[in-house]
C-alpha cells in the first residue's frame, strides 16, 4: 500500500505560520466599574445613617432609662417613698419637656401629664398612690409594690407620651 493522502498533499504556507490559540487574562476585580463605587457609597451613607439613628435614640431614652435605675434602687419602705417616686418622675418629665412647663404643673396637670399612657383603672391608682405623698403614714408593701409597677410603665412611655404633650419648645423624641 502507498502512504496516506495527506502526507502527500503539500503543507500549505500559511497554516505552517500560525501559532497556538492564547486565551485572554481574565478580567480583573480592580479597578471597579462607577457602578459598584455608588453602590458602596450608599451602603456606606445607610450605615451611617442607621448608627445615627441608633445613637440617638439612646441618648433620648437615656434619661428614663437612668430613671428606672433609680427607681429600683428606692427604699419601698421608708415614708417618703412616694414623694421620691414622684420627685423622680420629674426629674425624668424634666428632660423631654422645658423645665417652666414641667416646674409649673400643679397636682392635678402633673397627674393628667403622667397618666397619658395609662388606663382609667391605673390613673385613679396613681392619683390615689402618689396623693399619698405627703402623708406621713409609709404606703403598704403591695402599695409601695403597686407604685413602682405604674412608674415603671410611666417611664417606659414618658419619651413618647411627651412627644405628645403641646409645647412651643418641646424637645423632640
Amino acid at each position: 500500500m502507498t502512504a496516506t493522502p495527506a502526507a502527500n498533499v503539500p503543507a500549505n504556507p500559511a497554516l505552517t505560520q500560525l501559532k497556538d490559540i492564547h486565551l485572554p487574562e481574565q478580567v480583573g476585580l480592580w479597578p471597579l466599574a462607577p457602578g459598584y463605587y455608588l453602590l458602596i457609597a450608599l451602603m456606606v451613607l445607610a450605615l451611617l445613617a442607621v448608627f445615627l439613628r441608633y445613637r440617638r435614640r439612646q441618648a433620648r431614652l437615656a434619661a428614663c432609662q437612668q430613671a428606672k435605675h433609680l427607681l429600683v434602687g428606692l427604699d419601698m419602705t421608708s415614708a417618703d417613698y412616694a414623694q421620691r417616686v414622684n420627685t423622680l418622675l420629674k426629674r425624668a418629665a424634666l428632660s423631654y419637656l422645658p423645665r417652666a412647663q414641667v416646674a409649673a404643673l400643679d397636682d392635678a396637670a402633673w397627674l393628667s401629664l403622667l397618666s397619658q399612657s395609662l388606663d382609667q383603672a391605673q390613673r385613679q391608682e396613681i392619683s390615689a398612690l402618689l396623693g399619698n405623698r405627703f402623708s406621713p403614714r409609709a404606703l403598704t408593701p403591695q402599695q409601695a409594690a403597686s407604685l413602682k409597677s405604674l412608674a415603671v410603665r410611666i417611664l417606659e412611655q414618658l419619651p413618647t407620651a411627651m412627644a405628645n404633650v403641646p409645647s412651643r419648645e418641646a424637645k423632640s423624641c
